[in-house]
């Protein structure tokens, strides 16, 4: 299995700015994670391109609503890019693992 490492790109801000910070509706959501009142959702965002499937994880603490957590795509390799705080956060790779699961099990149930 591959480490993944702490995203330590200088172009992300440039990359954050690329994504929506709330949800904009147009993802599909594929499930939750957490504890009420923190839950994380993992949303699966049409027409990615051609790096593959793109998946976004919001999570929502109160009420601020629904904020950007990272990104990744559907390539088993690909680091996700985490936004802002959640760069190098404890609960990254908890995250990161419960997300891909919930991604996983969504893929397995459509294709049975």
């Amino acid at each position: 299995m591959t480490r993944r490492r702490k995203n330590t790109s200088t172009n992300a801000p440039t990359a954050e700015a690329a994504r929506p910070v709330e949800p904009t509706g147009k993802e599909t959501p594929l499930g939750t994670f957490g504890t009420d009142p923190v839950v994380f959702t993992v949303l699966e965002v049409p027409d990615s391109g051609d790096e593959g499937t793109e998946y976004r994880v919001y999570v929502n603490d109160g009420p601020a609503g629904p904020r950007l957590v990272c990104w990744f795509t559907s390539d088993p390799e690909a680091e996700p890019v985490w936004r802002g705080a959640w760069n190098g956060d404890g609960m990254c790779g908890r995250i990161e693992a419960k997300a891909r699961k919930i991604i996983a099990n969504t893929h397995s149930a459509s294709s049975v």
